[in-house]
Order: C-alpha cells, then structure tokens, then sequence
C-alpha cells in the first residue's frame, strides 16, 4: 500500500511494537487495539457508504462468472479473517463475568464483521469489474476507491488495510502467548514458559516465544502477502 516504505522491515518494526503493547498488559492491549478498530471501522464505512452511491449493477451480471468454485476457494482463505474471535477465547480468565461477556461479545462481532465485510465486498464488486481487480492484485480495493474517493479518501483507506492486518497481528501475539502458557501449565511445554511479569503480570516468555516465531516467519517468507499465506494454511 506504501510502496516507498521496505515491507520486512516495518512488518518487522509492527511485531517488535505489538510485543512491547502484550508485554505491558492486556488494558493497554485493549486501549490500543480499540483505536486500531475504530480507525478501521471508519475505513470501512467510507469505503461502504460512499461506495453504494457509486455501483454499476451491471459489474455484478453474473454473479459468479467462474461459478461456484472460485467462491468456494476464496471463502476457505477469508476463514482466516475471523481468527481475531477466537482471541476472545484465549483471554476468557482476564475478563470480567466471563461466562455472560465471552459469548455476548462473539455474537456481537460475528453480526459486526459479516454485515460490514458483505458491505466491503458488495461495493467492491459494484464499482470494479472482477478481471480488473484480478489484474491489478492486491492493491485493487485502493483503485477501486480512486474511482469514488478523492485522495486523501484512498489513503485513509489503505490506512484502514494495514490497521486491519495490525489488529489481527495484536491479538495473534495475545492468543499465541496465552495459549503456550497453558501448554506449560499441563506440562506439554517446559515450566519455564509458565513464567509471568512480576509488574505487568504478562506471560513474558511466550510473549517474546510467538514474537520470535512471527520475525522468523516474515524473514522466511519473503513479504507480509506470503506470510500471510503460509499461515492461513498452516
């Protein structure tokens, strides 16, 4: 989305950020991931309700003009884009009334991630042919937006893009971190994974464990777009 910036570093430059922010605590995890979300919101809607006034019904005529298949396939892909719920899980123990506020709060997130992702997706198909878009790659949601959007308009939007892979990269450290500390509590992993921040209360060891994996993968990988891949198959 910036091309002038280097890729691995930032993606690398972002882990070390969201590192330090798990470290210091799940309410400054919460306060930071809370801004993130609200700016990519904002994003989405702009994107959404600008975009509705801007749709070529025609671009949509037929609506699967490789048929189901395609379909089926990038739906497998997208699966991942749900993955943040599960964070919700992982931290159960460090939320208040768990019992009501954990399945509350993923029906409420299902309903919110599905009527704006359908949004997203309705006007995107709306406002640009479909081959296009598989010929620009993966920047084609950006010229889709120039078609509507002045530019500063765009460069919220892509703004909207990196905080929606940030957020997602927030609450995989969370998850993962959490996760490794319970392997250690049932002995599945060494003891010393069990260790916690006697200030913050943090499990710092897998904290800096899923980190360390995370610079490896995005050395490994090249870029952030075969990263990605490679986690969502794995």
């Amino acid at each position: 989305y910036f091309p002038q910036l280097p890729v691995m570093g930032v993606a690398i430059a972002i882990i070390l950020v969201f590192t330090v922010i798990n470290w210091l605590g799940v309410k400054t995890f919460e306060k930071v991931q809370v801004v993130m979300l609200i700016l990519f919101l904002l994003a989405i809607l702009l994107f959404g309700i600008v975009g509705l006034f801007n749709i070529q019904p025609e671009y949509q005529t037929p609506l699967f003009p490789k048929g189901l298949g395609g379909f089926f396939t990038v739906a497998a892909v997208a699966a991942f884009s749900w993955a943040g719920v599960i964070a919700i899980v992982e931290v159960a123990g460090e939320i208040r009334n768990p019992k009501r506020n954990v399945p509350l709060t993923i029906i409420i997130s299902m309903i919110i991630i599905a009527t704006l992702y359908f949004l997203q997706v309705y006007v995107f198909t709306g406002v640009q042919l479909w081959n296009e878009s598989a010929e620009i790659g993966s920047t084609a949601v950006l010229k889709a937006a120039e078609k509507f959007l002045p530019s500063w308009g765009v460069g919220f939007i892509a703004l909207g893009a990196l905080l929606a892979m940030a957020t997602t990269v927030n609450s995989m450290i969370l998850m993962g971190a959490r996760e490794m500390w319970v392997w250690g509590q049932d002995e599945v992993v060494p003891a010393f994974f069990q260790k916690i921040s006697p200030r913050f209360h943090t499990p710092v060891v897998t904290i800096c464990v899923i980190s360390g994996l995370s610079i490896i993968g995005v050395l490994f990988a090249a870029n952030i777009e075969k990263y990605a891949d490679r986690k969502s198959v794995v």
